[in-house]
C-alpha cells in the first residue's frame, strides 16, 4: 500500500501492572497489544492495526468489519475513503493514558 492519507485511530495506553507489561488498545476497532516498553508496546500495537486492516482489505470485509465494531456511518465512510487513497494502515498519533486505580 502506498502512504497517501493518514487516519488516526485513539489509543488507550495502560501503564505496566502486575505483568509488567504496557498495553495500547485501540477501542474503535477492538485491536490492540502489549510489550515490556511502551515503545514495544506501541510498535506491537502498530503491526497488529496494519495486520488488523490488511486482512479486512484483502478479504473485502472491511466495511463490515467497521459495521461490526459499532462505527457510525460517517467514521466508516472516512475511513473507507482513505482506504480507497491508497493509505498505509495507521499508527497512533492520538492516546488516553489509563491510570491504575
Amino acid at each position: 500500500m502506498r502512504a497517501n492519507g493518514t487516519l488516526y485511530l485513539r489509543a488507550e495506553i495502560t501503564p505496566p501492572d502486575e505483568t509488567g507489561c504496557w498495553t495500547v488498545i485501540f477501542p474503535e476497532i477492538n485491536v490492540g497489544s502489549q510489550g515490556e516498553t511502551l515503545e514495544i508496546a506501541s510498535k506491537n500495537a502498530n503491526i497488529a492495526i496494519s495486520l488488523w486492516f490488511e486482512s479486512c482489505i484483502d478479504a473485502g470485509t472491511l466495511k463490515q468489519a467497521l459495521l461490526e465494531c459499532g462505527l457510525d456511518p460517517h467514521r466508516i465512510q472516512q475511513i473507507e475513503s482513505e482506504v480507497s487513497r491508497g493509505f498505509v494502515p495507521p499508527t497512533f498519533m492520538e492516546a488516553t493514558v489509563a491510570c491504575p486505580a
